[in-house]
């Protein structure tokens, strides 16, 4: 079925903002769901304009481009088709190009004067924000390796005083026989940890992680025996979010790029309740020291 304007007249806009409004398919009794406007070409461009200089890509990886110019004598826009982004850096000779204009609609564009680097130069493309990711690959891995260390020293500490986690597990998980809270420690003030580590966890993590945190807090600070959930959750956590990220690109195929760690979304939440869980747990030590209430005092 072709749909045809009602009339010759041309439709004429003018400067500025337009909205197209289509009626609702159950009252017209057909759907618009996309529609094409199409206008004049540019004013031709007049026969003593200096040609468009030679482009060619001299490299590319995930996050820049290289391409060399040739032949440049007057002005031309430099065009990188993806989305419209001020992360995108381009240079000349080190030399930034300054924010990019949108062009086409959608894509980057710089304007080049080639009088500033002569009619053969290299433009080079940078996205920005590929910066702070490798921060944050690099600071992960540096905490990996400092929790690690930890936990070796940590082994070799209790092995040193007769401890084997292996032989004896509950050893390196003591708990309070029977349980019990310290005296004079008002139950206020395991709410008051649990509260503040919610808060820490809300501010990075949101609502959702905010009260998972608090509630695992809560529960481990009334109940010593729940202590050992605080230990467990980040690492099954951990474990889950391994299988997850796997099982989904073996099964989509997500193609590698920024947009990436997007398509596994729901992970997030899971990742930052694990990280938040053990520095709760770091915080609900210090705080059973303190009051006399560390179940590392009482062993069974």
């Amino acid at each position: 079925m072709s749909v045809e304007l009602c009339g010759t007249a041309r439709l004429a806009l003018g400067a500025g903002e337009h909205v197209v409004r289509t009626a609702n398919g159950i009252d017209a009794g057909i759907a618009l769901d996309r529609i094409v406007l199409t206008s004049d070409p540019a004013t031709p461009v007049a026969s003593g304009a200096a040609p468009a200089p030679a482009v060619a890509i001299a490299s590319r990886s995930r996050n820049s481009y290289a391409a060399d110019v040739r032949g440049a004598t007057a002005p031309f826009w430099f065009v990188l088709h993806e989305s419209l982004s001020d992360g995108w850096e381009a240079t000349v000779n080190g030399r930034s190009l300054g924010a990019p204009t949108m062009v086409d609609g959608y894509a980057n564009g710089w304007l080049v004067d080639p009088s500033s680097f002569g009619p053969d130069f290299r433009v080079t493309l940078h996205w920005t924000p590929q910066k702070v990711v490798w921060i944050a690959i690099a600071l992960s891995g540096a905490s990996l390796l400092v929790l690690v260390a930890a936990a070796l020293w940590l082994w070799r500490r209790d092995r040193r005083a007769g401890v084997d986690w292996l032989r004896t597990p509950t050893a390196a998980v003591p708990v309070l026989d029977p349980p019990q809270r310290a005296v004079g420690e008002p139950r206020a003030r395991g709410l008051g940890v649990a509260l503040g580590c919610g808060l820490f966890a809300f501010v990075f993590g949101g609502l959702g992680v905010g009260v998972a945190v608090a509630a695992l807090v809560g529960l481990a600070k009334l109940v010593p025996r729940v202590r050992l959930v605080l230990r467990v959750v980040p690492w099954a956590s951990y474990g889950l979010i391994a299988a997850w990220y796997v099982l989904k690109q073996y099964r989509n195929q997500y193609p590698m790029g920024v947009e990436w760690p997007d398509a596994f979304h729901a992970m997030h939440a899971v990742a930052l309740v694990a990280m938040l869980t053990l520095v709760a747990d770091t915080v609900l030590r210090r705080s059973s020291r303190a009051t006399g209430d560390d179940p590392a005092g009482s062993t069974s």
